[in-house]
C-alpha cells in the first residue's frame, strides 16, 4: 500500500484506507471470574457449584473447571462455565477442596488469549445421634418373667451412625400416678445390666419400665422397654362322682363341686368322654359347668357298655388337675324288624297258579347285632292269584329277659305284565325290486308269549308282505293278555334305492359311425326306465356335427338320484384340399417368388370322399397375410406362369378344379402367406417372396 501510496495524490490515499480502518476488532481481555469465590462451610452430600458464567468476554469465551486435589474430584459439566460437584463426607476436622477455572476468548479476529482462577471450597464435618436398643437377653416381645427370676436387660444392639465410642445409662421409670415395686439394678452403666424380678401377690402382677440413654459424648438418644412381672401358682385339685349303672336313655348327672384351689381362686370346668361306646350326646350340654346332666345313650355295639368321663379343672394361672369316673349303660331296647313292606307286597304272577313269594326280612338289635327273623307263611310259599295272604313275622334279641319285635304285611299276587314281544331286529337297507319300493315279509319272525295266558297274536302295521316305499318305515306291533296287559314294540325297515334306471338311445347314428363333414345325421334321442321309480327324462350331451371324434352321453336321473347314462362315439370326417397346383411348387423347402403386382391363378380341388365338390360355398375363406421373410427361407422357385383374368373364386369345369387369381401386392422384398379354409376347416398354404 506504501508503494502504492507514492505514485497517488494525498486525496486519493484517503479514500483507499479509510474502510480498512473503519473495520478493525476491538479484542477484549480474557479475565476468568468466579462467583461466589472460595465458599466455607459446605455439607457433606450436597450438590456445590462452580460458577464461570461472568467471565470476560462475556458470551464469547471457552470454560474448563480443572479439580486440583489428589485424587481429583469429580466435576459435572466440566468443560462448561457452570459446572457442579457432589461434597464428599471428610473427617471430623472437615476438608478444604482446591478448583481452577481456565478461560479462553473466542472473539473472531482476535488473538486467542487466556486466563485462569482458582477457588476453594471447605466442606465440614456433621455429627449424628446415635440410636438406642434395649432388649431382654433371651427374651421375646412381650417380656414377661416370673417373681424372682434374674433378668438381663442388654443394650448391645445400639449403635453411633459416626462409629463414635458410646456411654450407657440404665434407670428405672416409676409414674407416680402409677407407683410400682422399685428394684435395685446392678451395673447401671454398663452395656448389659441386671435386676431380680421382685415378689408378687398371686394372681396379681405388676410391668416395670426400664429406660436406656445412650451418648457419643456430644449428642445421645433413649428408648424404654417394659417388662412384665408374674406370680407363681400352686396346682388346683380335681374330684368327681357318677353313678354305677343307667338305662338307655335315662337322665344322667356328673357332679365336680368337691373340686378345689388351694389358692382360693375361681376354677373352670370342663368335661369329656374319655372312653366308649357307648357315646354319649354332650352336644346340647354346657361342659364347663361344675356338674353336667344328659341322657344315657343307646348301646351300639356288643360288649361295649361302659363310659368313662374325665373332669379337668383350671385356676386363675392355668394349672390344670384331672379326675375321672365310669357309669354301665343296660340294654333295654327291642331288635328292628327291616325289609318288611308297609302295608301289601303286590307280587307278580309267573302261572296261572299264582306265584312263590320270597322276602328277605332281617332283624338288628343296636347292641347284639343281627338277630333271626321267623315268618308264617315262609319266604318261597307259593301266594294264589288275585288273592290277598297276611304274613306275621317276630324277632328277638339275647338279652334277660329278651326284648321281642314283630312286624307284619299282607302278599297279593297280580297279573300285571304284558306278554313278551319277539320282534326281528331292523330290516335292511334292502335294495328296492318293485315300483314304488320293495316287498318286505317278516310274519315268521314275529310272535308273543305271556307268563299266565300263553301264547297270543300279535298285529303289526304295516303288514307282513306290504310294499315298503323307500326309506325307513317304523313297523309298530302289539298283543294283549287276558288282563287287558299290552304290550308294545317295534323295529325298521330300510329299503334303498341305488340302482339307477336303463338308458337306451334313440336315433340314426350308431356306436362306431364315420361321417364325412356335411354329411353328419340329426342328434339321436334316448329313453331311460327304473325299477323303482319307473319311466324318467332323458337328455342327449355331446353331439356335433363338426370335424372330430365325438361321444354322446345320454343320461337320466331317478326319484332317489341314481344316475343312468349309456354313450355312443361317432366321427366326423374331413374334407380333402389338393393342390396348390402349377404354377404354384408345394414342395417343402421351397419359396415360390413372383413380380410384385403380378396375378397368380391359385388352382386346388375339394373331396368329400371320393365325391369331388364343386359348389365354391365349399370354400370359406381365401386369405392373405403378410410374413417375415425370415420365417420362410428356402429355395426360390420363380412363378412360371401369370395371369391377367378377374381375380373372384370360381370352378374351372373344364379343369375340374377351383381358380382363384391372387393378385400380388406392389411391394419388392416382401412376403406373403395365401390360406384357402374350406367349410369343414380344412386348409392349404402357400408362401411367396415378390421381387
Amino acid at each position: 500500500m506504501k508503494k502504492m501510496a507514492s505514485f497517488l495524490p494525498m486525496a486519493a490515499l484517503l479514500l483507499v484506507t479509510a474502510p480498512a480502518l473503519a473495520g478493525s476488532p476491538v479484542c477484549q481481555k480474557a479475565q476468568a471470574i468466579i462467583n461466589p469465590g472460595n465458599q466455607t462451610g459446605v455439607v457433606p452430600g450436597s450438590t456445590v457449584p462452580l460458577d464461570g458464567t461472568n467471565s470476560n468476554p462475556k458470551d464469547n469465551v471457552a470454560c474448563a473447571w480443572r479439580s486440583l486435589d489428589s485424587p481429583a474430584m469429580p466435576i459435572i459439566n466440566q468443560n462448561s462455565c457452570f459446572a457442579t460437584f457432589k461434597a464428599p463426607d471428610v473427617g471430623p476436622s472437615g476438608q478444604t477442596f482446591r478448583f481452577e477455572l481456565k478461560v479462553t476468548s473466542l472473539e473472531a479476529g482476535c488473538s486467542s488469549q487466556v486466563d485462569t482462577k482458582t477457588t476453594n471450597i471447605s466442606v465440614v464435618n456433621t455429627n449424628h445421634p446415635p440410636v438406642a436398643s434395649a432388649v431382654v437377653a433371651g427374651g421375646v416381645l412381650p417380656y414377661s418373667v416370673n417373681e424372682g427370676t434374674l433378668v438381663t436387660l442388654d443394650a448391645g444392639g445400639s449403635v453411633d451412625p459416626d462409629g463414635d465410642a458410646l456411654s450407657y445409662s440404665w434407670v428405672q421409670v416409676i409414674d407416680s400416678a402409677n407407683p410400682v415395686t422399685a428394684v435395685t439394678i446392678n451395673n447401671p452403666e454398663g452395656v448389659s445390666a441386671t435386676f431380680t424380678a421382685p415378689p408378687e401377690q398371686y394372681p396379681n402382677g405388676e410391668t416395670l419400665r426400664f429406660r436406656l440413654t445412650v451418648s457419643d459424648g456430644y449428642l445421645s438418644s433413649s428408648t424404654d422397654i417394659l417388662v412384665q412381672i408374674t406370680s407363681v401358682n400352686a396346682a388346683p385339685s380335681a374330684k368327681v362322682s357318677c353313678p354305677e349303672t343307667v338305662n338307655e336313655g335315662d337322665p344322667l348327672t356328673l357332679k365336680g363341686q368337691d373340686s378345689s384351689d388351694p389358692d382360693g381362686g375361681v376354677l373352670a370346668y370342663q368335661w369329656t368322654q374319655l372312653e366308649g361306646l357307648p357315646n354319649a350326646d354332650l352336644s346340647q350340654t354346657n361342659l364347663a359347668a361344675s356338674q353336667i346332666a344328659f341322657a344315657a345313650p343307646k348301646l351300639s355295639s356288643f360288649p361295649y357298655d361302659k363310659m368313662t368321663f374325665g373332669l379337668t379343672v383350671t385356676d386363675n394361672g392355668n394349672l390344670t388337675a384331672d379326675a375321672s369316673c365310669q357309669v354301665k349303660v343296660k340294654d333295654i331296647t327291642p331288635p328292628i324288624i327291616s325289609g318288611a313292606p308297609a302295608t301289601l307286597v303286590l307280587k307278580e304272577a309267573t302261572s296261572a297258579a299264582g306265584a312263590a313269594a320270597t322276602f328277605a326280612l332281617t332283624a338288628h338289635d343296636a347292641y347284639y347285632g343281627d338277630v333271626d327273623v321267623t315268618c308264617d307263611p315262609a319266604s318261597g310259599s307259593t301266594f294264589p292269584l288275585d288273592v290277598t295272604t297276611a304274613v306275621q313275622c317276630s324277632a328277638s334279641d339275647l338279652a334277660t329277659p329278651p326284648n321281642k319285635a314283630e312286624a307284619s304285611f299282607t302278599v297279593k299276587v297280580v297279573d300285571t305284565t304284558p306278554p313278551e314281544l319277539t320282534l326281528p331286529g331292523d330290516i335292511g337297507p334292502t335294495e328296492g325290486d318293485t315300483l314304488g319300493g320293495a316287498t318286505i315279509t317278516y310274519a315268521d319272525a314275529v310272535s308273543a308269549l305271556d307268563l299266565v295266558d300263553g301264547k297270543k297274536s300279535v298285529s303289526c302295521l304295516p303288514t307282513s308282505g306290504a310294499i315298503f316305499p323307500v326309506g325307513t318305515t317304523t313297523v309298530s306291533c302289539s298283543a294283549s293278555d287276558a288282563h287287558k296287559n299290552q304290550a308294545n314294540g317295534s323295529f325298521l325297515v330300510t329299503v334303498k334305492d341305488t340302482t339307477p334306471p336303463a338308458v337306451a338311445f334313440a336315433g340314426n347314428i350308431a356306436d362306431g359311425d364315420s361321417f364325412y363333414y356335411g354329411q353328419t345325421p340329426a342328434a339321436p334321442t334316448c329313453s331311460a326306465n327304473d325299477i323303482v321309480s319307473g319311466p324318467v327324462a332323458c337328455q342327449v350331451s355331446g353331439y356335433s356335427s363338426f370335424v372330430g371324434t365325438h361321444t354322446m352321453v345320454a343320461t337320466a336321473k331317478d326319484n332317489a338320484n341314481n344316475t343312468g347314462t349309456s354313450t355312443r362315439t361317432y366321427t366326423v370326417q374331413p374334407w380333402t384340399l389338393k393342390g396348390f397346383y402349377n404354377p404354384v411348387v408345394m414342395t417343402s423347402g421351397t419359396l415360390n417368388t413372383a413380380k410384385g403386382g403380378a396375378t397368380i391363378p391359385l388352382k386346388f380341388e375339394v373331396f368329400m370322399g371320393s365325391t369331388e365338390l364343386t359348389n365354391t360355398s365349399s370354400v370359406s375363406s381365401v386369405q392373405t397375410q403378410s410374413i417375415s421373410c425370415d420365417s420362410v427361407a428356402g429355395t426360390e422357385d420363380p412363378v412360371d406362369a401369370t395371369t391377367t383374368g378377374g381375380t373372384a373364386l370360381r370352378y374351372d369345369t373344364t379343369a375340374g378344379q377351383f381358380v382363384f387369381n391372387w393378385q400380388t401386392p406392389k411391394t419388392p422384398g416382401s412376403c406373403y402367406a395365401v390360406t384357402v379354409t374350406t367349410l369343414d376347416g380344412s386348409k392349404i398354404v402357400a408362401n411367396f417372396k415378390l421381387k
